[in-house]
């Protein structure tokens, strides 16, 4: 099957997401008019399990291979400035993963005991497709790689809950408004070697919109849709028996329920579709494959004890 087909096929899948059921909430106890631009306070803190499924599908559509990833982390408030800007801490209690070949759905997951602790701040201001983070001793490999995917996952839902250069979320009043971000993200790079390498990354800008109100455990919510456009991803990907390049755009739409009285995010999930080339190079040997890898991440606020 050629690339044209799966371009095809991908194009579908995303078509197949954006036909979503009607949003039918109640709005008792939800003034007309909302607030989305609110500062958060100092010292507040939340915590947080997400969630990554990945597959990755070959030119005929099938599932080759799936990988679970789950973590569970710490999101505390340490600074919010006069215009708005604030800075959070992020603190990992737990991270597992695991994949198997083909399309089975049962995989062994293994915890990564090397990211247990692992903390980063984190500015509102800042304009990096993915954030820049310090990698420090930490051990490289597959299963960290994989640690700081989601770790960007979890930061991209966060972002498009609050308010940034180029992206007005406050002006979010009624349902169905809409908002476009206006400034394109800086290119980010990522260092992972020897496991990833060569990887740069510019994330597309994103739409978003207030779609309706409704409760989540009792606590009155507003519901945001997302949609990013697609950016292009690259990097190299090296393993013990071949190097792997990936070259193609990414792009990716999902949607935030926030508390309705403060700027605390209660849930969120993303779908992401990756379209590449696959380069793989062995010893006198380089073969071109097509692929695409879906993802599907889902985050949501749990309890302290949850972290225990």
């Amino acid at each position: 099957m050629t690339a044209y087909c799966l371009f095809m096929a991908a194009k579908f899948f995303l078509l197949s997401l954006l036909v979503q059921a009607p949003v039918v909430f109640a709005q008792s106890g939800v003034s007309e008019k909302m607030s989305l631009d609110r500062p958060p306070t100092p010292g507040e803190t939340a915590y947080y399990r997400i969630v990554r499924t990945d597959e990755t599908l070959d030119a005929q559509g099938r599932v080759t291979g799936r990988r679970h990833s789950s973590g569970l982390f710490l999101r505390e408030t340490l600074y919010v400035g006069a215009d708005g800007t604030r800075t959070d801490r992020y603190t990992w209690k737990s991270f597992s993963t695991g994949r198997t070949d083909g399309s089975s759905d049962s995989v062994r997951m293994t915890a990564v005991a090397a990211v247990t602790g692992f903390s980063f701040d984190l500015s509102s201001g800042d304009r990096l497709s993915v954030p820049a983070l310090a990698v420090g001793g930490m051990a490289k490999t597959t299963e960290t790689f994989v640690f700081f995917t989601v770790v960007w996952d979890a930061v991209a839902l966060f972002r498009n809950a609050a308010a940034r250069p180029g992206y007005p979320i406050g002006q979010l009043e009624h349902i169905d408004d809409r908002i476009e971000e206006t400034t394109v993200p800086a290119p980010a790079v990522f260092d992972f070697t020897p496991v990833v390498s060569r990887f740069s990354y510019v994330r597309g800008t994103t739409t978003t919109e207030l779609a309706g109100f409704g409760p989540v455990n009792g606590v009155p919510c507003v519901l945001l849709r997302f949609e990013t456009r697609p950016g292009p991803i690259a990097y190299l990907y090296r393993t013990e028996r071949q190097t792997i390049e990936i070259r193609g755009t990414e792009r990716s739409e999902g949607s935030i329920r926030m508390a309705t009285d403060r700027p605390v995010v209660l849930q969120g999930e993303m779908t992401g579709l990756l379209v590449a080339m696959q380069t793989g190079t062995l010893p006198g040997k380089t073969v071109e494959t097509p692929i695409v890898i879906r993802q599907k991440t889902r985050m949501e606020r749990v309890s302290a004890e949850s972290l225990d």
